[in-house]
């Protein structure tokens, strides 16, 4: 890939694919046991119908992560992310959703997970929804 080119993956099953250099957006699409590993996104990573997918942005910047109608799912990246332009993870109908931000040879992995489950209470003339706690579990 390269910036003006889009990566577009659909139905690939058990592989690993490498894309070498930055691309506009990189997409995933009904891809299973997949892992995908690129150099940054000028717009977004998007994975949509797939399940037991690893993605990791090994260097470069992908503004946004969008994740629809797909179970686990696990989005590697480098802990200088969270820093300036911090990625932003979108997702809807998924499960099992991973950020692991890998922090150098000395520590280990930070495993963040993605909500799945929400609560909605009234706040006045609204709704005001956030992540149902797990409490002693």
């Amino acid at each position: 890939g390269e910036i003006g080119q889009s990566v577009y993956m659909y139905n690939v099953k058990n592989s690993v694919v490498q894309i070498s250099a930055k691309c506009t957006a990189v997409t995933l699409d009904k891809c299973e046991s997949v892992g995908v590993v690129f150099e940054g996104a000028v717009a977004s990573c998007d994975t949509v119908n797939s399940k037991k997918v690893q993605i990791q942005l090994q260097s470069g910047h992908c503004p946004q992560f969008n994740i629809d109608k797909s179970s686990s799912v696990k989005v590697f990246v480098n802990s200088d992310v969270r820093e300036e332009n911090a990625p932003t993870f979108v997702t809807a109908h998924s499960q099992e959703v991973l950020v692991i931000v890998l922090r150098g040879e000395d520590q280990d992995p930070l495993e963040l997970a993605i909500p799945e489950q929400f609560q909605s209470v009234f706040s006045g003339d609204s709704l005001h929804t956030a992540p149902t706690d797990h409490l002693g579990v």
